[in-house]
């Protein structure tokens, strides 16, 4: 990705995602018509009492919910075929999954069940968790969102290879999951180092 779409992506994100929410149904918590919309830029870490770690919380996971309505599952037989590939000592098996298009798909869908359970673990034990595990649930959630799994560039490739293969996910929802997936990132960052400060 080149710089002036790193630019473009720090700048705009909250309208990109009204933008692809518009032809997407995946959720985004940085909606400008949600009255429970997130702000990254200056929400404060949403650390300050129970009702913001919620609110942040409860965002995120109708995000990744939505992602997994949205999105098909990915088909057993290719979870298997990856699997196999994955576990190949063949150099040249190795370097031919990795630009498999459910490959791809497979490591993304994955990452976003893995959001869903970990904000909902948040969410249901949040009055019990001690600092430490709140900030571990944090590292584990930012590192399910860090992957670029799908380059924005390759969206439009990845989505028409899957499509002729009987798997449909539309350019708008890999955008859209792109985008919110920005925005949660610099969120949760934010929400760490306000942590961070607590313990100063």
């Amino acid at each position: 990705m080149n710089f002036y779409k790193i630019a473009l992506v720090a700048s705009f994100t909250l309208g990109m995602t009204t933008s692809f929410a518009q032809k997407s149904e995946i959720y985004s918590p940085f909606f400008f018509s949600n009255p429970e919309r997130l702000d990254y830029v200056s929400g404060g870490g949403y650390c300050k009492n129970s009702a913001e770690e919620k609110k942040l919380w409860t965002e995120i996971n109708k995000f990744a919910k939505s992602f997994l309505v949205v999105v098909p599952t990915i088909p057993p037989e290719q979870k298997a075929y990856i699997q196999t590939e994955r576990n190949s000592s063949n150099t040249k098996r190795l370097e031919s999954i990795l630009s498999n298009s459910f490959y791809k798909m497979n490591d993304l869908y994955d990452e976003v069940s893995n959001v869903e359970q970990l904000s909902a673990t948040y969410l249901k034990h949040q009055a019990q968790l001690p600092l430490g595990k709140k900030m571990e649930i944090i590292g584990r959630t930012l590192a399910n969102i860090t992957n670029e799994n799908i380059e924005y560039d390759d969206m439009q490739r990845v989505s028409a290879d899957l499509r002729t293969k009987g798997y449909y996910i539309s350019v708008d929802d890999l955008r859209s999951h792109w985008a919110v997936k920005y925005g949660i990132k610099r969120a949760l960052i934010s929400h760490l180092i306000c942590y961070g400060e607590k313990l100063n």
